[in-house]
């Protein structure tokens, strides 16, 4: 047939070719070479390589780790988190990559989101001063607002929140991209705006106008989605977050939604 030419590969073949990449990323990895693998797995649900592969790339990040730009090291990060490694500490690879990102001069808005959600979880508080770090990546992600969506400025703010950091001025930018994103429907989840209530709240942000039409959106997507434990809960930390700033006067959409949620 017009196909003998070509032979079937041999398993033993195919095997060696994973095993090549195995190698490579421990011989040859540079920048590119690392990133190509951070993708992969990625991509690839928790479990999926053995140990041994984590120990290769970890040894080899460390190694590399001057060569790689901010965006690279938050993927890197996101890569060792999204599968959960646990590796003996020498092979940590996550104080190595806050410290680089300490000599950095530009941070990308997407890089401090993912390097603020992930290393306050993996750095232990003896091993780095996570609060001066947390308001650092906070300030100079002020700095590039324009590169984030509403969504992911809450998720900045909530962060540093969670910390119990303070930034007026991170707060006062979130709180106007905020403000302008509600005027949109379907431009922030439920989930977002509660968060963004809870976050002002614990910035002592207290902008009537604003936290109105978080209520008011609140109790209307609540009416919209139907009762269930996640709107109920996040009509309820919209209600603790306009308390906690001192505003009684709650908005009925906001107060019939709690009241939907109570049993009969």
């Amino acid at each position: 047939g017009p196909f003998r030419h070509i032979k079937p590969r041999p398993i033993r073949e195919a095997i060696l070719s994973k095993k090549k990449h195995f190698n490579e990323v421990l011989v040859m990895a540079d920048g590119r070479k690392l990133m190509e693998t951070a993708q992969e797995v990625l991509s690839k649900p928790e479990g999926t390589f053995p140990t041994a592969f984590w120990e290769v790339l970890a040894k080899r990040s460390i190694q590399s780790m001057h060569l790689l730009n901010p965006w690279e090291l938050a993927m890197l990060a996101r890569a060792f988190d999204k599968h959960n490694v646990e590796l003996p500490p020498r092979l940590d690879v996550y104080l190595p990559i806050l410290h680089q990102v300490e000599t950095q001069k530009e941070l990308p808005g997407l890089a401090i989101l993912v390097l603020m959600e992930v290393l306050p979880r993996r750095v232990a508080q003896n091993q780095a001063n996570i609060p001066d770090f947390l308001r650092t990546l906070g300030r100079r992600s002020a700095n590039v607002m324009y590169e984030l969506s509403a969504a992911h400025a809450i998720r900045i703010l909530e962060a540093l929140s969670l910390a119990n950091i303070k930034d007026v001025a991170l707060c006062s930018r979130v709180a106007r991209k905020v403000g302008v994103q509600l005027e949109v429907p379907g431009a922030l989840s439920l989930q977002d705006i509660s968060a963004a209530a809870s976050s002002f709240a614990h910035q002592g942000h207290r902008d009537l106008d604003l936290l109105k039409n978080i209520a008011e959106s609140t109790g209307a997507i609540c009416e919209s989605l139907g009762r269930s434990e996640a709107t109920t809960q996040a009509a309820q930390n919209v209600h603790d977050a306009l308390l906690k700033l001192g505003i009684d006067e709650i908005p009925s959409s906001l107060t019939s939604a709690l009241a939907s949620a109570q049993p009969a």
